[in-house]
């Protein structure tokens, strides 16, 4: 009876170790992409947020815009005022300056919609906001939805902790809202 002599031979010690390389190689890659995937997410929540608005604006024949608060990193859904009833008889004198346009907004009565209230995952922040090629990063900031489909042409930015960006669009004319590429900020 033959014996074999105690140990590994090299081909067994280099299969192993190739097998530990390609472990390691899907992990880092997993591990990596991990807040790109939370990054992500947390721009599908604002572009469901931002297709509310556009298909509520449809379906009640009222704008609705969306609101978010740079500084408080909150948002909501707000809805254009009811029209004004028709005047009644007029007494006294007539004022002929042209009646200033309503464009008073108030918060939606839904439960989530209309309250304020923030990403799930606190991590990643709303950074800045373009509407009409004018930025803003602190204060509110509201993206009007029009009955007819059309919308403010705007961009949202996410951005997380390591300096990764997001842009969320909203095409002007068209009101269609695109999810962008996660980017690296330099």
């Amino acid at each position: 009876m033959r014996r074999h002599p105690a140990g590994f031979t090299l081909l067994e010690i280099l299969v192993v170790m190739a097998l530990v390389a390609v472990v390691a190689a899907v992990m880092a890659t997993r591990i990596g992409n991990s807040s790109t995937v939370v990054l992500r997410a947390s721009g599908r929540v604002v572009e469901s947020e931002l297709e509310f608005a556009a298909q509520r604006a449809m379906a009640t024949g009222r704008a609705q815009r969306w609101v978010v608060d740079l500084d408080g990193q909150r948002f909501r859904i707000e809805e254009h005022a009811e029209p004004r009833d028709a005047p009644g008889p007029i007494d006294g004198p007539i004022d002929l300056a042209p009646p200033l346009p309503d464009a008073s907004y108030g918060p939606i009565e839904h439960d989530r919609y209309g309250r304020w209230h923030e990403l799930d995952e606190i991590t990643i922040g709303i950074d800045e906001v373009i509407i009409a090629g004018e930025s803003q990063m602190s204060g509110e900031v509201g993206i009007a939805f029009s009955p007819d489909g059309g919308a403010d042409p705007a961009t949202i930015w996410l951005l997380d902790p390591d300096s990764r960006e997001l842009d969320i669009e909203v095409t002007g004319f068209t009101g269609e809202i695109r999810v962008g590429q996660v980017v690296r900020r330099e």
